[in-house]
């Protein structure tokens, strides 16, 4: 065995980082086991149709995916897929007639309010893309925020079915002039007692996105 002081530095550099990465993925497995060895907590009952086993239930509100449950798909299964709500969640009757959903448009030549069962006319996309809460990853910060103490699973790769804006515009006659940016805001009656100015999270994209 040769003494490593007299190893060439590249090999010694090459061992320092096979170790480093050793030691990382030894951190990821710890995480892993711990979070699959943790006793399942019933899920809130909104979440029953979910894999209790595949998640850790932080609140009523907030559920993680377990790192052991994402497995080596691309995509994340919606009963293993992590739940981050602002508010407690609606009265299970909101589903009984889905196609009377509307949502009101704005910024458009012939500006009303459309039903989902409209919708569904103006051309369906099916596309895959990464879902995540920006706190993914809080519970590893030293600092200790505020808020959920997520590790790596509030995020998830989903197959998302919809309508395209680009649709919706122009079945409602193209842009009014001067228009910049896509900004959504929930219509649902909030529960008595919450101000809409404490749970108002919106973001607004740039039109030629």
């Amino acid at each position: 065995m040769k003494n490593p002081m007299t190893l060439p530095r590249r090999h010694m550099l090459a061992g320092s980082a096979a170790a480093l990465s050793a030691l990382g993925l030894a951190g990821w497995t710890g995480v892993a086991r711990a979070q699959a060895a943790a006793t399942p907590k019933p899920l809130p009952g909104y979440a029953g149709w979910k894999s209790a086993n595949a998640l850790i239930v932080h609140s009523g509100s907030t559920l993680e995916t377990r790192r052991a449950a994402f497995g080596t798909s691309v995509i994340t299964p919606s009963n293993q897929l992590y739940v981050r709500n602002n508010l407690p969640a609606p009265d299970a009757a909101v589903l009984e007639n889905r196609d009377a959903w509307t949502v009101s448009i704005e910024g458009v030549k012939s500006p009303r309010a459309l039903s989902l069962a409209e919708l569904k006319t103006l051309g369906i996309d099916t596309v895959a893309t990464v879902l995540q809460c920006s706190g993914n990853g809080r519970g590893f910060f030293p600092s200790k925020p505020s808020g959920t103490p997520w590790t790596v699973g509030a995020a998830g790769c989903v197959v998302w079915s919809g309508v395209p804006l680009r649709n919706v515009v122009a079945a409602l006659g193209g842009l009014v002039d001067g228009m910049a940016y896509v900004t959504g805001t929930g219509g649902e009656k909030l529960p008595e007692g919450v101000d809409p100015l404490t749970v108002l999270v919106e973001r607004s994209v740039p039109l030629k996105a």
